[in-house]
C-alpha cells in the first residue's frame, strides 16, 4: 500500500513538471533544489593567488606585495596572510579604490562585493628571526614568489631550490616555487662600513659636545658607544648600528652643568672687574683706535629656517660664527678633536644644506657660512 502511494505520488509530481516547467526551468529548479540540499561548505577561500612577493630589509623588517583574484559576488572574502603583523597596511581594488577589512587569525576579512581584485601591501617582521649573526626569513607560500634580499648578504641555506636568481639594483632577488621557504643569511661588507660610519658620527658628537662643556648626560653617552664598538668588534653590525645612533643621540641631548645664582653672579662680577681693568690701563697706554667693522652672522634666522640641523652642526656654525664666519677645516677638526671622515660628512652635510661653502686656499680647505646669513643683509 505505501509502495503504490509513493508511485502515485511521483507520478503526479512528474506530470506537474512535464505540465507546468519547460526542460531548462525543470533544470534551473532542479539545480536550486541540489543547491538547498547539499550543506554548506564553511571555509571556502573564494579568492585566487596571483603574485606575491617579499623585500627583506637589513633591519629584518619584510615588506609584503600580495595579489588576489576574488569573486565579485561576495560581499567578504577571508584570505590568509603571512606573519601576524601587519603594518602599513594598504588594500586597493582593481582600479585603485581602498577597502575596508577586520583581523581574523591568520589573515584578513576584507570587504569585496563587486571587486575582482585585490593588491595588498604591509610590513612585518613575524617572518624573519636572527640567531648571533644569522638571520633566517620563512614563509610558507601558495605560489611561487620572489624574495628580494639586501645586496650585501652572504645566503648561508637555501630551501627549496630557488627557480631563478638575478640582480636588481644592487640587490639580491631569488625567485622561489610555492611552498615552505627558509633563506638563512648574514649581513656583509655594506652593513660593516655603515656600522664604522655610525660610531665615528657618534664619536664625533660626544667630542663636541665634551669641547662645547656640555657634559651632562655624556656618561650615558659614552656607555652606549662602547657597547656599540663592543657590538662591532663581536660583528653585530646592526646592532652597533643601533646603539650608535643611540650614543649620538644621547650626546646631542648633553647639556652644560647648572651653576648656582651666587656662583653666576660671583664670576660675572669677576668678568666686569677684569675687562674694566683691562680697559683702564689701554687706555692710559694707548691713544684710542678706531673701531673696524666686525662681520657678524644672523645664527637665528639660520638655525629657523633649519630646525633639523643637528647639535653638533650647530656648534661647528657657532664656531665659524666666532672666526668672523669662516675656518680652514684643519682648525676645525683641532678645535673639536673630531676624526677626519667624520668633519668631512659633516660639512658635506653643511654643503648639501646650503649653510657653508667650501673654498680652496693654498691647499686647505676654508669652510665658510653662505653670505645670506651675514647680519643686516651685508655680503663679502
Amino acid at each position: 500500500m505505501v509502495q503504490k502511494f509513493n508511485n502515485e505520488r511521483d507520478l503526479m509530481f512528474g506530470g506537474a513538471l512535464n505540465m507546468k516547467f519547460s526542460k531548462g526551468s525543470k533544470l534551473a529548479l532542479a539545480l536550486l533544489v541540489v543547491s538547498l540540499l547539499v550543506p554548506h561548505v564553511h571555509g571556502q577561500p573564494y579568492y585566487t593567488p596571483l603574485e606575491l612577493s617579499f623585500i627583506v630589509y637589513p633591519d629584518g623588517y619584510v615588506a609584503v606585495d600580495y595579489e588576489v583574484n576574488v569573486d565579485p559576488t561576495r560581499s567578504r572574502v577571508n584570505v590568509s596572510l603571512f606573519g601576524d603583523l601587519y603594518e602599513y597596511l594598504l588594500l586597493e581594488d582593481q582600479d585603485g579604490l581602498l577597502l575596508d577589512s577586520s583581523p581574523i587569525e591568520g589573515g584578513l576579512a576584507i570587504d569585496t562585493l563587486g571587486v575582482i581584485s585585490v593588491t595588498i601591501s604591509y610590513q612585518t617582521t613575524d617572518l624573519t628571526g636572527k640567531a648571533g649573526q644569522i638571520w633566517t626569513f620563512t614563509a610558507e607560500t601558495p605560489i611561487s614568489s620572489s624574495v628580494v634580499l639586501p645586496g650585501d648578504v652572504t645566503i648561508r641555506t637555501l630551501s627549496p631550490m630557488p627557480l631563478a636568481m638575478s640582480d636588481l639594483n644592487g640587490n639580491f632577488v631569488l625567485t622561489m616555487p610555492a611552498g615552505n621557504l627558509v633563506v638563512s643569511y648574514t649581513l656583509g661588507e655594506r652593513a660593516r662600513a655603515e656600522a664604522s660610519e655610525d660610531i665615528d658620527d657618534a664619536q664625533a658628537t660626544v667630542t663636541i659636545a665634551q669641547t662645547a662643556g656640555r657634559t651632562e648626560g655624556l656618561d650615558a653617552a659614552n656607555d652606549l658607544l662602547q657597547q656599540a664598538v663592543d657590538a662591532y668588534e663581536a660583528g653585530d653590525y646592526e646592532e652597533a648600528s643601533a646603539l650608535a645612533g643611540a650614543a649620538r643621540s644621547a650626546a646631542a641631548s648633553a647639556t652644560a652643568p647648572e651653576t648656582g645664582g651666587f656662583d653666576m653672579m660671583f664670576v660675572a662680577a669677576a668678568a666686569l672687574i677684569v675687562v674694566a681693568a683691562a680697559a683702564f690701563f689701554l687706555m692710559r697706554r694707548k691713544p684710542p683706535q678706531p673701531v673696524v667693522s666686525v662681520v657678524s652672522y644672523d645664527l637665528e634666522a639660520l638655525f629657523a629656517d633649519r630646525p633639523h640641523l643637528r647639535l653638533d652642526d650647530k656648534e661647528v656654525i657657532r664656531f665659524l660664527a666666532e672666526n668672523g664666519g669662516e675656518s680652514f677645516a684643519a682648525e676645525i677638526r683641532e678645535r673639536f678633536n673630531v676624526p677626519r671622515t667624520s668633519l668631512w660628512r659633516m660639512i658635506r652635510r653643511l654643503q648639501r644644506e646650503e649653510v657653508v661653502e667650501v673654498h680652496n686656499i693654498g691647499g686647505q680647505s676654508l669652510v665658510r657660512i653662505i653670505p645670506r646669513y651675514i647680519a643686516g643683509g651685508e655680503e663679502g
